[in-house]
């Protein structure tokens, strides 16, 4: 079965958001089983890049005039070696939903309670977003 996440594009400025499909035969009862699935397969994609500095291609220049357009220039791999536990980062991922820091929504309807049964189909899209705090003084 596929469903969507709807996730900010990459190196894009403005807050478009692309779908993004996943291939699921896992059994998703709840929003926590639903949230846990999301954060394997992003683990599983960021450790597959991670530390692979032997696979970074050279740029062009026509890519890197891109790429300073959307604000980003880079090659695209993560040379940090260190690869990223995937049980800590479900469980920091419950947290934040816990915490408040993390809204999901399927289609247009929020989902609010990590119990709540969950029954998928074809197509499903997911939107998470997470909320960024802002802080300051006031200035008088």
């Amino acid at each position: 079965m596929q469903i969507y996440a709807r996730v900010k594009k990459s190196f894009s400025r403005r807050s478009k958001l692309e779908k993004v499909p996943y291939e699921t035969s896992e059994s998703i009862y709840t929003l926590k089983t639903l949230i846990e699935f999301f954060v394997e397969k992003e683990v599983e994609r960021y450790n597959k890049k991670t530390g692979n500095a032997e696979n970074i291609e050279l740029l062009t220049n026509m890519q890197i005039e891109e790429k300073a357009r959307t604000g980003k220039v880079d090659f695209g791999g993560i040379l940090n070696p260190q690869k990223v536990d995937s049980n800590k980062a479900k469980e920091n991922a419950i947290q934040c939903f816990k915490d408040g820091m993390v809204k999901v929504f399927r289609g247009d309807t929020e989902l609010t309670e990590l119990d709540d049964k969950i029954e998928l189909s074809e197509g499903d899209e997911f939107t998470f977003i997470r909320l960024i705090f802002l802080s300051g003084s006031m200035l008088y």
